[in-house]
């Protein structure tokens, strides 16, 4: 989930070389909304590109 994405980053940022004020996001397919959704709660990411989006959790909420 979104948390999941933003947990990544978290650990990504600890390696010596990564500026994390400047992360990148590609989702693919259901990767696609959770990376979406963590671009838009964690300023980090700086750009996002999607393949195939496909926003689960919004899908299995609406009737």
């Amino acid at each position: 989930m979104a948390e999941d994405v933003i947990g990544m980053a978290d650990f990504i940022a600890r390696y010596p070389g990564v500026d994390a004020s400047r992360l990148g996001l590609f989702g693919i397919c259901g990767g696609g909304g959770y990376s979406l959704a963590a671009a838009k709660s964690d300023k980090r990411f700086k750009s996002l590109a999607t393949l195939s989006m496909f926003n689960s959790g919004r899908v299995l909420r609406t009737p």
